[in-house]
């Protein structure tokens, strides 16, 4: 199915590499990943987690690691 043209999936690919600064997407500016991988049924991003997201203890809030997923 991969080789079907996929106008979001190639959207996604020209992404690779960038930071998430430039999106059309409040939120996604907001968590400013960067997209590593995009194939077919599968996303790789990495994020950088920040103060805001972190619970008193100082470790990713339990509310904000579903966010990561929705993106």
């Amino acid at each position: 199915m991969d080789n079907l043209i996929n106008p979001r999936l190639m959207f996604f690919r020209s992404q690779i590499g960038q930071d998430m600064q430039g999106s059309i997407s409040p939120f996604g500016r907001w968590l400013n990943g960067t997209i590593r991988v995009a194939d077919y049924g599968r996303m790789v991003a990495d994020f950088t987690i920040r103060e805001e997201m972190t619970n008193p203890a100082n470790v990713l809030h339990g509310g904000a690691h579903p966010l990561f997923w929705m993106i």
